[in-house]
């Protein structure tokens, strides 16, 4: 009999971390806003400066539409991490619009949802937070030495030996290039499992929410600390 309530208890534990799911692990993405704003109009970036969240992105991806359904969008049930979220999830072009939160949302929160760690609008922002706490790029980061300058060249196979030493697991990192510019680091993605534990990602290009597209970061670019 207890060998069967165990069994029970273990299959129910595990409903939700890999499971029933539509897709296979999720993409952390955090933008550099030095960066995103030599591209884009940005009238207000958060101080002090530091990584910002893209999106949390279930993947391979697919539309929500092919997911389980989800309930729309309801800002009020981001009320208890509202000011959190402006600050390390804003919105470059429109501060204080939620737009931003409820397009990642209807593109990628939908679908992320299937998750049981995920399983509401407020689990999927708060976790996002929460992953970003944990990361803390930009200061593990310059526990390697890697600190934002208009003149520092790095080496790509550097800053991502950075982040392997920081984290433990490999990661992708994308660029921006303007014409007879050096390229800049634009974002930096870590990948999880459903149980929302760190694993390597596996590259792949995913074009940017505004138009533009990321490129794979040359072998050597820039990490600014302001626009240029």
């Amino acid at each position: 009999m207890y060998r069967h309530i165990f069994a029970l208890s273990l299959l129910l534990s595990t409903v939700g971390l890999g499971l029933g799911l539509h897709w296979d692990y999720l993409t952390f993405t955090q933008t550099w806003p030095m960066s995103f704003c030599n591209f884009s109009r940005c009238r207000k970036i958060p101080q002090p400066v530091d990584f910002t969240i893209h999106g949390l992105w279930p993947d391979p991806y697919i539309k929500s539409s092919q997911c389980n359904p989800a309930p729309e969008f309801d800002e009020t049930k981001l009320e208890p991490i509202k000011s959190e979220l402006s600050k390390y999830w804003p919105n470059f072009a429109s501060p204080g619009s939620p737009s931003f939160w409820k397009y990642e949302y209807d593109k990628h929160g939908k679908c992320a949802l299937e998750d049981s760690l995920l399983s509401t609008e407020l689990k999927y922002f708060n976790t996002s937070l929460v992953l970003r706490r944990k990361l803390d790029l930009k200061n593990k980061l310059a526990a390697q030495g890697i600190i934002p300058s208009n003149t520092t060249v790095y080496q790509r196979d550097d800053f991502l030996d950075a982040l392997k030493e920081a984290l433990g697991v490999s990661v992708e990192i994308r660029c921006l290039k303007a014409k007879k510019k050096m390229a800049i680091i634009d974002e930096v993605r870590v990948c999880f499992n459903p149980a929302l534990e760190m694993i390597d990602c596996d590259n792949y290009g995913y074009e940017m929410e505004n138009g533009k597209s990321t490129i794979p970061c040359p072998s050597t670019f820039m990490f600014p600390s302001s626009p240029y």
